[in-house]
């Protein structure tokens, strides 16, 4: 299973190219609704950790590591 990083408030990802665009390290409720308005249909920001495992599916904490769309860089493995 993987979680945001600590120090990840929230991430916008782009869904064609599946990559991260734009890493924030601390997000206001205004600043989530300003950039949900603003984003492009192909890209998602991301805030909640509840989601991350339907949305990504990484069976063990090697192939995040090994992941090459930069999830590597905020989210990390967790046994539960």
């Amino acid at each position: 299973m993987v979680k945001l990083k600590s120090e990840v408030k929230g991430f916008i990802y782009d869904t064609c190219y599946g990559q991260v665009k734009k890493v924030f390290n601390s997000l206001t409720e205004q600043e989530v609704k300003t950039i949900n308005r603003v984003l492009s249909e192909d890209d998602m920001l991301i805030t909640e950790s509840d989601d991350l495992n339907e949305l990504f599916e990484f069976e063990t904490e090697e192939r995040l590591k090994n992941d090459t769309e930069s999830l590597n860089e905020v989210l990390e493995w967790c046994e539960q």
